[in-house]
Parts: structure tokens; sequence; C-alpha cells
């Protein structure tokens, strides 16, 4: 399914599954520092098996792709997530008035062919890749 979207559909689904899979991990921003999260991006995308869902982003950098993607993702319309991008963090959010996470991510699910699960380990794969002082996370009883 995602590999019939054109190269600007698929950043915006990945840019919905990442933010939507951070969330459902507990995190609640990434530091807002380019070379740490598309460092860790880089090597989360060579490592998580869908990236071969998306071959329109294959021969670029997918890491600055998926960057810029998030930077520009609180302006789209017809997007279940964004990422507020303003301030020291970038923080992850759902669009949609109303959807819970679970909801959101069957949305992407359905957009993409991408499992809920699959998009919860690509984001697994990025926190992972970050110091630990560059993630926040939900604290205990919030």
């Amino acid at each position: 399914m995602a590999s019939n979207m054109t190269k600007d559909q698929q950043v915006r689904v990945i840019c919905d599954g990442l933010a939507l899979g951070s969330m459902a991990l507990g995190v609640t921003g990434l530091a807002n520092n380019k070379f740490s999260v598309e460092m860790s991006l880089a090597h989360a995308w060579r490592t998580w098996p869908e990236s071969r869902r998306f071959p329109s982003i294959a021969n670029f950098k997918p890491d600055n792709m998926i960057w810029l993607g998030m930077h520009n993702s609180a302006s789209r319309k017809w997007t279940h997530a964004a990422w507020d991008c303003d301030g020291p963090w970038v923080r992850p959010f759902i669009m949609r008035q109303g959807w819970d996470i679970s909801e959101a991510l069957d949305g992407v699910e359905s957009d993409s062919g991408v499992t809920s699960e699959a998009w919860t380990e690509l984001a697994r794969l990025v926190v992972d890749g970050m110091d630990e002082d560059e993630v926040r996370r939900e604290q205990p009883g919030s």
C-alpha cells in the first residue's frame, strides 16, 4: 500500500507512524537536535524491516527527509499525528480531535499497510539510538 504513495505521502505517513509509535512508548519529546535525531533515524531506518515498503525515499537520505517531514508535519491537513517542533523538544501529538493513540495508529495502519506494532518498533529503534537526556518520557501517574 505505501509503495503506491508519492514520496511526500510516504514521508507524511512515516512521520505520523513515528509520532504515534513514540506516544505509545510514553515518549513526550525528543531533543530538537537535527544531528542526534538524524543519526538515530538513519540507524533505525536501516534496521527497521518495514522500511522496504517506502521505496520513494530509499534513494534519498531518509533520515533527513523524515526530520524535515517532522518539522513540516504540524501544518499538514488530513494527517493523524504530527510533531510540535518549537523550542528545545520535538513533541508528538494527535491531530484528530477526540482520538486516542490506538485509533490514530489504526488510521496510519490503514493508510500504510504497516501494523501499529511495527510503527511502535520504529519509534523504539529511534529512541534507543538517542542518549537518555535527549528523550522525554511521561512521568508515572501523569
